[in-house]
């Protein structure tokens, strides 16, 4: 483990720790129980606090000291995410700006409208080409695109959305074809974040939020494991 990561670092440095020392070092030692990774990020921690929807410190906000120190590191001792990750947390950051603005908007909806968008682009618009890849029927996408266009001023217009947008996009570009659907894996990606700092919410309003009804909600935390 060789450390924080700088967002990890000021999302840390901005929270407010009510219960003091004890907190962190549960929340610390939590966080290395469930990953091997080398960087321990805003998504282990599931703390989000002091992250802007562009995952830029809030002006107001002093720059961490701890990421001042990180900058001057020498190159191989920084932390270098992939697109997966980057778009992990700028998911888990949506949500929280989602939450901290105590608005509803249908993420899950927006993020699959993204998801195909970008498999048109990549496949310049080969229907059964961007099928293949999204592990979905060709005539599925044809009956998904007028609702895609319809959101699209609402998905354009949403501050908070613009980095998960523009990742997703990069994602998608260079991923390889993979046996699990890239719809299935980033709705589960979205729904951990949703479940877990959403906790407080009701399963309508955790829905609302999945672009799903209830029920299918609740099916897909079964399958998933959510609870």
């Amino acid at each position: 483990m060789k450390g924080f990561t700088p967002d990890a670092e000021q999302a840390m440095l901005q929270y407010d720790w009510p219960g003091n020392i004890s907190e962190m070092r549960q929340l610390i030692q939590d966080a290395l129980e469930k990953t091997d990774k080398d960087w321990l990020t805003p998504v282990d921690l599931g703390l989000f606090t002091g992250i802007s929807p562009d995952g830029a410190p809030y002006q107001s906000e002093p720059k961490p000291f701890l990421a001042t120190v990180a900058s001057a590191e020498s190159a191989d001792e920084n932390y270098l995410p992939s697109t997966q990750e980057a778009l992990h947390v700028a998911l888990g950051e949506a949500v929280h700006s989602l939450l901290a603005l105590n608005m509803i908007k249908p993420l899950g909806a927006w993020l699959e409208d993204e998801l195909v968008l970008a498999a048109l682009d990549r496949y310049r618009g080969d229907l059964r080409r961007t099928g293949d890849f999204l592990h979905t029927k060709p005539r599925n996408i044809s009956r998904w695109l007028p609702k895609i266009a319809a959101r699209e001023d609402e998905r354009s217009g949403s501050a908070l959305w613009q980095k998960p947008r523009r990742l997703l996009r990069e994602w998608v570009r260079e991923s390889a074809h993979a046996q699990e659907s890239p719809l299935l894996l980033m709705a589960n990606t979205l729904m951990a974040h949703v479940n877990e700092q959403g906790g407080a919410l009701g399963s309508t309003t955790r829905a609302q939020i999945m672009g799903i009804s209830t029920p299918t909600y609740l099916k897909r935390c079964r399958e998933a494991g959510h609870t």
